[in-house]
């Protein structure tokens, strides 16, 4: 069968409306971490289609399921002159009741992605009918709080923060998985399996430097400032002010104290609030800057001190990297050396539930790293089935060599492009991004290029090299891994002893359960004698 024969259906509601659809006016959008999309047309010749709201919906291509949701919205019109029909009917996947329920809550720092997943689904989603067996432990995550968020956006948030894909599939199981966990069903290496194709690079969501501004924090000890008056000024400012004790800070969450030279040049009292109270000789906003007087109070005479107690207030904030890095960051370096001036592209991004600097970090670096390389993105059309948004496309394209050969799915358009004489022709209009992962060859010299520089002593005073990666590696074609250890008896001769193998197929994952990358860096690196060597051999 050619892949324009594989066959098509429809079901609404568990009834076959495939013979209803119009032929070329299937459309559906699959996205990734968004809802997927679908819409048709019915040609309903006896009246009898009953697509009612919320009905569930499968389309499958073949063995692939195409969409699956329910019926969002539909217009039927009624054929002049005859009983006949024509319906548009749109629908939207599973996932859009995760968009119409909220969740309010804190997931504490250290929860793993799974648990933070069944708190949210125990919370939020009780009796909707979803499941989460598809729900991989994952990493663990910072403190999290969200505050009527819709389900869909704490995923969302999840996912950012971990690089793990979620989606609902037709079983309404809940899907969060490693964005390197489920390969394409085929490999792009040849043009002739498109019908069009495009190669470029953009910068939009490019950024080196990421800050993170959290909530606002009121200290718990008061600070005192001084100004000395010049005989003009009625506003100070507290980055002009001196400290005379406690902490600095940006804001004031509130004033206790205001004194002034009297006649008699001791310190006199003087009254300070926020605007509106009558007796106010000062004023300060709360979550301001500044203090000043009353516009009836008489200017302060030069060399007047002023002195101010106060409770501070600062927002809290992450920047990563950080900034005594900048002058050496790799990204940064090179966007300097494309574009000249710093090459720093920075990005502010608040968090109000974030209240420690090490969260905000942690999120800032979370961020750069999904955000903090341009991306190569490839864009085609194909009449080949089988790709959904969130799968890891192998791209070997002979007259277009690529750093990378991992390209991750973010949306798939399916539409229909028969003409009315013929049966259903899907083609599938592909976006593709380069993964930030590299291949497991860079991944391994990456580790061999950070190793301790050898010391110049006598061969025993070489220590143990022991790499402990907390990456998860996958095996894209075939690996093998040779050791060497020199004798200690021998160590002029170069004989060897105690050789190491080990041969890892395709598609081997490294880092999950007791085959984890970590354990295969010890196997072949804690040794005595450090003149060791890791070997790579592609088995085709």
């Amino acid at each position: 069968m050619g892949v324009d024969d594989i066959a098509l259906s429809i079901a609404i509601g568990g009834v076959d409306y495939t013979g209803m659809v119009r032929v070329g006016s299937l459309n559906v959008l699959d996205e990734l971490n968004g809802p997927a999309t679908a819409a048709f047309d019915l040609a309903d010749r006896q009246s009898s289609a009953t697509p009612a709201i919320g009905r569930p919906i499968i389309i499958k291509h073949g063995e692939y399921t195409l969409f699956a949701g329910q019926v969002d919205k539909f217009s039927k019109v009624r054929v002049k002159g005859t009983t006949m029909h024509d319906w548009h009917v749109q629908c939207v996947d599973f996932s859009c009741i995760l968009g119409r329920r909220t969740y309010t809550g804190t997931i504490p720092a250290g929860t793993t992605l799974r648990s933070a997943v069944a708190t949210i689904l125990s919370a939020a989603l009780a009796g909707e009918g979803f499941t989460m067996a598809g729900v991989d432990t994952g990493p663990k995550l910072p403190k999290l709080q969200f505050q009527r968020l819709p389900v869909s956006d704490c995923f969302n948030e999840i996912s950012r923060l971990t690089r793990y894909k979620w989606w609902v599939n037709d079983a309404k199981d809940i899907q969060f998985k490693d964005r390197s966990a489920e390969a394409a069903p085929w490999a792009l290496t040849s043009l002739e399996q498109l019908t069009s194709y495009t190669y470029q690079r953009e910068r939009s969501q490019y950024r080196n430097v990421q800050r993170i501004l959290g909530t606002k924090v009121t200290a718990n000890k008061a600070t005192t400032v001084q100004w000395t008056a010049d005989g003009k000024r009625r506003t100070f400012y507290l980055q002009q002010a001196k400290v005379v004790s406690g902490t600095a800070y940006d804001e004031i969450a509130s004033a206790s104290l205001l004194t002034v030279p009297g006649e008699d040049g001791l310190p006199m009292t003087e009254l300070i609030g926020t605007p509106g109270t009558p007796t106010n000789e000062w004023e300060y906003s709360v979550g301001g800057n500044y203090i000043s007087q009353v516009p009836d109070e008489t200017t302060k005479p030069a060399g007047a001190v002023i002195t101010l107690t106060y409770i501070g207030r600062i927002r809290i904030e992450g920047v990563y990297p950080s900034i005594d890095k900048w002058g050496t960051d790799a990204e940064i370096q090179e966007r300097k050396s494309y574009e000249g001036g710093t090459g720093i592209y920075e990005a502010v991004e608040v968090d109000e539930s974030i209240d420690n600097a090490g969260t905000a970090r942690e999120k800032a670096k979370a961020i750069r790293d999904l955000h903090g390389h341009i991306p190569t993105i490839l864009e085609f059309d194909t009449f080949r089935s089988g790709l959904r948004a969130g799968q890891m496309l192998t791209v070997q394209l002979p007259n277009y060599p690529m750093e990378r050969d991992q390209f991750l799915i973010d949306s798939v358009q399916m539409q229909d492009t028969a003409a009315l004489d013929e049966v259903f022709k899907l083609r599938y209009t592909v976006r593709c991004v380069a993964s930030e992962v590299p291949k497991w060859q860079g991944y391994f010299a990456a580790l061999l290029r950070a190793r301790e520089a050898p010391k110049e002593e006598a061969w025993d005073e070489y220590q143990s090299a022991v790499y402990s990666p907390q990456d998860v590696l996958r095996v894209s074609d075939h690996l093998f891994i040779g050791r060497r250890a020199y004798s200690d008896a021998d160590v002029e001769k170069g004989a060897l002893v105690a050789p190491g193998t080990r041969s890892f197929p395709g598609n081997t994952v490294l880092g999950a359960g007791t085959d984890s990358a970590a354990k295969l860096i010890e196997l072949f690196f804690d040794i005595t004698w450090p003149p060791s060597t890791i070997g790579f051999c592609e088995v085709s």
